[in-house]
């Protein structure tokens, strides 16, 4: 048998590679966090509170000759209460993204990166809980 030839080796350009330093997120984003976390424990307090409000005008809609105006605040209590409850857990989960690091951590690979990424939709932060 002939031996096969053999080329050279091409020669492989080296790359020194180094990767960025986690990128901080800054002291402002803390106390957005924060006060949105408080506004959305302020939002959810007032839905409880319409709440109790809609409990009370439907025991008064259930009493003999009931006042047609409590049965209209009833209603409005429990519209109220569902808006307050929906706005508390949407500045919750916001307040939980905005601390420092988030749900996922402050480390991600491609902060840097401009492009749209699933990880940056501020709901997120709810849906994380269920994976």
């Amino acid at each position: 048998m002939a031996a096969a030839a053999t080329a050279p080796a091409p020669e492989i350009e080296s790359k020194h590679v180094t990767k960025a330093a986690p990128v901080e997120r800054s002291y402002g984003l803390l106390v957005a966090g924060v006060i949105t976390g408080v506004a959305g424990l302020a939002s959810v307090g007032m839905g409880i509170y319409y709440y109790d409000r809609a409990r009370y005008y439907s025991a008064q809609a259930s009493v003999p000759n009931p006042d047609p105006a409590d049965e209209n605040a009833g209603k409005h209590a429990e519209t109220m209460q569902w808006i307050f409850y929906g706005f508390g857990g949407v500045a919750l989960a916001a307040g939980t993204d905005l601390r420092p690091g988030g749900l996922r951590g402050a480390t991600c690979d491609h902060e840097r990166d401009t492009s749209f990424h699933q990880h940056h939709l501020p709901i997120h932060g709810p849906l994380l809980l269920l994976a």
